[in-house]
C-alpha cells in the first residue's frame, strides 16, 4: 500500500496538472473570444468594403454612359445612349458596353447600329478613361484616324468640333493622324506630310 506521503505528491501532481490545463482552457477561451471578435470586425469590414465598391461602381457607370452619351449627341441628331453594365467576376470588374436607344438595347453595336456610332464613342471612352485615371497620365493623346467610318460631310465636322469642345474643357491636347478634310479643318494647328511610296519615309510639306 502506498503511505499517505506517496498519495499526497500523487494528488499534488494531479492537482498540478488540473490547474494547468485550466490555465491553458482560459488561455484558448480568451484567444477564441478574440478570434470571434476578429471575425466579426471582418465581416463588417468586408460589407463596407462591398456596399463601398458597389456605390463606386455606379458613379463610374454613370460617369461613363453620361459623358460618352453627351459626346455622341453632340454629333448624331437622333444619337443612340451608352449603356454600361458592370459585373464582377474572379475578383476583378468588367464592363460590358451596349447601345441603347428608343428602348431597345444593341450588344453588337459594330454590326447592328454602325461602325461611324461605334468610332464617336470609341473616342469618347478614350478621353473619359483619361479623365478619369488616377493619377492622370501627361495631358495627350494621339488617335490615328479615329473617325474613319463616319461618313457624311456634317458629322465628321460635327466631330471635329466635339474634340475641340472636349479638349478645352479638360486640358486636353489631341494629336490626330486624318485624311478628312472637315476634321483637318477643326484643328488648331495642321502638319501636312508626304510619304515617298518606295521608301516609306514620311516628309513635311506643310
Amino acid at each position: 500500500m502506498r503511505s499517505v506521503k506517496e498519495m499526497r505528491r500523487v494528488l499534488d501532481r494531479q492537482t498540478g496538472k488540473i490547474e494547468e490545463k485550466k490555465e491553458k482552457l482560459a488561455r484558448d477561451s480568451r484567444k477564441l473570444r478574440r478570434l470571434k471578435k476578429e471575425l466579426l470586425t471582418s465581416k463588417k469590414a468586408q460589407v463596407i468594403i462591398h456596399e463601398a465598391s458597389k456605390a463606386t461602381q455606379e458613379r463610374l457607370k454613370i460617369r461613363l454612359s453620361d459623358i460618352v452619351s453627351m459626346g455622341m449627341g453632340s454629333v448624331f441628331d437622333h444619337p443612340y445612349e451608352l449603356g454600361v453594365d458592370l459585373k464582377t467576376s474572379r475578383g476583378r470588374v468588367e464592363a460590358f458596353l451596349s447601345f441603347e436607344r428608343d428602348g431597345h438595347s444593341f450588344k453588337k453595336p459594330a454590326s447592328s447600329v454602325g461602325l461611324g456610332a461605334v468610332d464617336v464613342a470609341a473616342a469618347n471612352l478614350r478621353m473619359t478613361a483619361w479623365a478619369l485615371s488616377n493619377p492622370r497620365p501627361r495631358n495627350v493623346i494621339i488617335m490615328d484616324e479615329p473617325f474613319k467610318h463616319l461618313k457624311g460631310r456634317e458629322y465628321p465636322a460635327k466631330a471635329a468640333e466635339m474634340l475641340r469642345e472636349v479638349s478645352s474643357k479638360l486640358g486636353l491636347q489631341i494629336i490626330m493622324v486624318s485624311h478628312d478634310p472637315e476634321l483637318i479643318e477643326g484643328a488648331d494647328h495642321v502638319i501636312g506630310l508626304h510619304q515617298n511610296k518606295k521608301t516609306g519615309i514620311s516628309k513635311i510639306v506643310s
